[in-house]
């Protein structure tokens, strides 16, 4: 314990015990009993005490388990610390505390000069370290449609200053938001499970336009940036499965106040598909179902939906991105219509006359041919 201001001790201040060894260097002790010893037990400990100031301190006799260091405390054991830290004299001890401890004092410390003043800033570590692909700017564009998935995802952040709310910037309400405790910081939004994002809009509140000079997307389960610019807006990217996304706010103008910070899914290619299993593909023309020959009988998993077993099914229009339509029966990425038993066609017979002619047994739909 050292450079602490100990006041009004009514019974008893450092109490070292059951062997336990107590550094005790350049405090100010003052109008206090018993600042040192051990108390409430008769397992002693020990001390080593240095350059303390003892202002108006008194002590009681040594009686049972009430072991006080005595009216001049002396070092009964050493002890060796493993690093190194500055000392304030001890006199100047009282005005270093009320000028550093407890709320509204700015973090102040004092480096053993007795002048309290602020530390350096310092840049806390991320880990893993981003990879920047660079500035993005969205430019001008329209809000995004479809669903604001935010909506339905919880929400927290680095800091926020004081009457605002990590919720804000998911509660669909642009006159709330948040804004980080300094010029920067960050909010995410999360999921239960993991959810495809591609798109996102940072929506700034009423009056604070343009406070925003820099910001990163960023997947919070990889560290991957996403998407960075210096103005608020949409930003695109490549759709991204994840439970977590984070804007971070690297530059300001003042004090950036983030109204909504939206998300959304868009698939890559052409309009959102329907994850669900809809009715089954059949072809325009003859209507008959149709059915992807390879793959094992299934159909790839649209993007943007989960993963699923059996055999997914898309409308006509998707179908034909993916192979243009070729004719029922062949091998060409259909398989072939399954036949009925009312319109199977007759297998030729062999004729077992002499002239070994052939004769053909006509099908349902077929006509004899005049010999």
């Amino acid at each position: 314990m050292y450079n602490n201001h100990y006041k009004s001790l009514n019974e008893s201040g450092i109490n070292s015990r059951a062997g336990a060894k107590a550094k005790v260097d350049n405090n100010y002790f003052e109008d206090s009993k018993d600042v040192l010893g051990t108390f409430y037990t008769d397992q002693a400990g020990t001390w080593q005490v240095s350059g303390n100031i003892y202002d108006n301190v008194t002590w009681s006799e040594r009686e049972g388990d009430n072991n006080p260091a005595s009216p001049n405390p002396t070092s009964n054991t050493s002890v060796s610390i493993p690093y190194s830290y500055d000392l304030d004299a001890a006199d100047c001890v009282p005005s270093v505390v009320s000028q550093t401890a407890g709320a509204n004092k700015g973090l102040k410390v004092s480096d053993g000069s007795c002048t309290p003043q602020s530390p350096a800033p310092t840049t806390p570590p991320t880990s893993p370290t981003p990879t920047d692909p660079g500035p993005t700017d969205p430019g001008p564009t329209t809000p995004p449609t479809g669903t604001n998935l935010s909506l339905s995802a919880g929400a927290d952040g680095s800091s926020k200053a004081s009457g605002t709310s990590y919720g804000n910037v998911r509660d669909g309400n642009a006159s709330t938001y948040w804004s980080p405790a300094g010029a920067t910081g960050s909010v995410s939004v999360k999921w239960g499970s993991a959810t495809t994002v591609s798109k996102v809009n940072i929506r700034e509140a009423a009056g604070s336009a343009g406070a925003i000079r820099a910001w990163r997307i960023i997947n919070h389960d990889t560290g991957a940036v996403l998407a960075s610019g210096s103005t608020a807006g949409v930003s695109s990217f490549a759709a991204t499965s994840l439970k977590k996304i984070t804007l971070e706010i690297t530059a300001s103008s003042g004090s950036p106040r983030v109204a909504e910070f939206e998300t959304y899914s868009r698939l890559a290619h052409g309009p959102p598909r329907q994850c669900s299993t809809p009715r089954p593909v059949r072809h325009p023309r003859t209507g008959r179902p149709l059915a992807r020959a390879r793959d094992n009988g299934r159909w790839p998993t649209p993007p943007g939906c989960p993963a699923r077993a059996g055999r997914a099914v898309v409308t006509y229009e998707e179908e034909k991105t993916w192979r243009s339509p070729r004719r029922v029966g062949t091998n060409r990425g259909y398989a072939p219509r399954p036949c009925s038993s009312s319109r199977r066609r007759r297998r030729p017979t062999r004729s077992t006359s002499s002239t070994s002619s052939r004769s053909t047994t006509p099908g349902p739909s077929s006509t004899a041919r005049p010999s």
